[in-house]
């Protein structure tokens, strides 16, 4: 009867399967649906099995944690650990220690698919070439992953035709990205052929390449209108702000720039004063919100600077307000306090800029003081010791800070510097008497202006004794 209907209906029918049961139609089909379910059952096993080889893989032979692992196990995929361990055999044999191949593989965990001769040994022989080490390729793991003859080494070329060193190329390699040696060619060439048809120097367009790569990298329609803008905005390409301020205008939107705008207005700075901050020190436009309204209240509201003088100095906001601006400011309020009618009229935030002007007023206030020590630079207490020399006139005094630099103060006529600024008693005002700064030592950290009180600030002023 089925064999009947099919015919009628035009169905092809294996005549086997109707002559045995006539049922062929119940048979075929439980077949099939069996064979695509143990399929769809096996696959998910033999993936997870797979998975669970590289995350066990990654932890014992790689040294990574095992979140890490799992995270870095959905883009490899290796049933054999043949060639991994042929990969980390090659960089143990080059000096890679265990902490060198954890970081190249966090970062680079395909690396552990390479080809260990014909990919990564001459690329490992090129950097050791050029002389860059094991911390240098661990650091910039994707150094590695880079075409060696189709990226890295015409890139390398042009660094080193820039008047780079080994040293430096090797520094700009780890701050590039794929893309940007792509562009060195189609971009990077012409935008510094561009700085120099406009007369920047030399040195400074190597500085760009090392400090800005990704500027520099920037595409030429897009480069050519910054350098443009910066030249109309009234910049000396022959000065190294014309390079700064091409790196803001270039580096960031017309959205940011114009919010930063905004948040200088918020402290009363106009327009014109925004420019005239930016020609003198363009890096203050790429602070943060938070960075320029925390130093902003702490100059203006804490310290009583007025907002309008913070615009000549705008190179304050570079500093770190916990680690270089309030303990410079300290000693400027310490010098007000001790001092106010002499030194109140000078107290200004360029005294939070002017190293060599905060260390003279601290010279005059040791005069009185042989013992007092100082929060001056960077947090570090000092003590200053004066010697008399005995009938030698000196015109100039020499400030050696052991361990860290050195730095002159010139000291130059006693008779005109330093008498008229401050009230000094006879013996020290007399001018046949000539000072100089012998020694400047280390004291200790977190100098306490409160350490000696204004009630025993005269009385220790007159026991001095030289």
């Amino acid at each position: 009867m089925f064999a009947l209907i099919c015919k009628r209906s035009g169905s092809p029918v294996d005549p086997r399967i109707s002559r045995i049961t006539q049922l062929g139609y119940l048979q075929i089909s439980p077949l099939t649906s069996f064979s695509s379910q143990t399929t769809s059952l096996l696959l998910p096993d033999k993936s997870k099995q797979q998975e669970s080889f590289v995350v066990s893989y990654l932890v014992n032979n790689c040294g990574l944690s095992l979140e890490v692992a799992i995270s870095k196990s959905k883009r490899l995929h290796f049933e054999s650990s043949l060639k991994p361990d042929s990969v980390i055999t090659l960089f143990k044999d080059h000096g890679f220690t265990s902490t060198h191949i954890t970081k190249l593989i966090t970062t680079c965990p395909n690396l552990l698919l390479a080809d260990p001769d014909k990919t990564l040994l001459p690329k490992l022989e090129f950097y050791r070439s050029i002389g860059a080490s094991n911390c240098d390729l661990a650091s910039g793991p994707a150094l590695l992953n880079y075409s060696l003859h189709k990226r890295v080494i015409p890139c390398y070329q042009f660094l080193r035709s820039m008047l780079l060193s080994d040293q430096k190329a090797i520094l700009v390699l780890k701050r590039l990205s794929c893309n940007f040696l792509h562009d060195v060619q189609s971009n990077l060439a012409p935008n510094v052929a561009l700085l120099k048809q406009v007369g920047v120097p030399q040195h400074y367009t190597s500085k760009a390449v090392l400090k800005y790569p990704h500027i520099m990298s920037t595409e030429t329609h897009r480069f050519d209108d910054s350098v443009k803008e910066v030249l109309k905005m009234g910049f000396d390409p022959s000065k190294v702000f014309f390079v700064q301020a091409l790196s803001v205008i270039c580096g960031q939107s017309k959205s940011s720039w114009e919010h930063k705008k905004v948040v200088y207005k918020r402290w009363g700075w106009c327009d014109h004063e925004i420019s005239s901050a930016f020609r003198k020190h363009p890096l203050c436009m790429t602070k943060s919100e938070s960075k320029i309204m925390n130093v902003m209240d702490f100059l203006v509201n804490k310290m009583g600077f007025q907002s309008s003088a913070i615009v000549r100095t705008a190179n304050v906001l570079y500093y770190s307000l916990e680690k270089r601006i309030i303990p410079r400011c300290s000693v400027v309020r310490f010098l007000v306090l001790c001092y106010q009618q002499t030194f109140k009229h000078r107290a200004s935030s360029q005294q939070v800029v002017d190293r060599k002007r905060i260390f003279f007023f601290f010279i005059l206030l040791i005069f009185f003081r042989l013992y007092w020590c100082c929060d001056v630079v960077d947090g570090v207490c000092i003590l200053v010791v004066l010697a008399e020399w005995d009938g030698i006139n000196k015109s100039r005094g020499l400030v050696k800070v052991e361990e860290k630099w050195e730095m002159e103060l010139k000291l130059t006529n006693f008779e005109k510097r330093i008498k008229p600024r401050v009230n000094l008693p006879s013996f020290l005002a007399d001018s046949s008497r000539n000072w100089d700064i012998i020694r400047i030592s280390y004291i200790s950290k977190g100098f306490n202006t409160e350490r000696f009180p204004d009630e025993t600030r005269t009385e220790r002023n007159t026991q001095l004794h030289i």
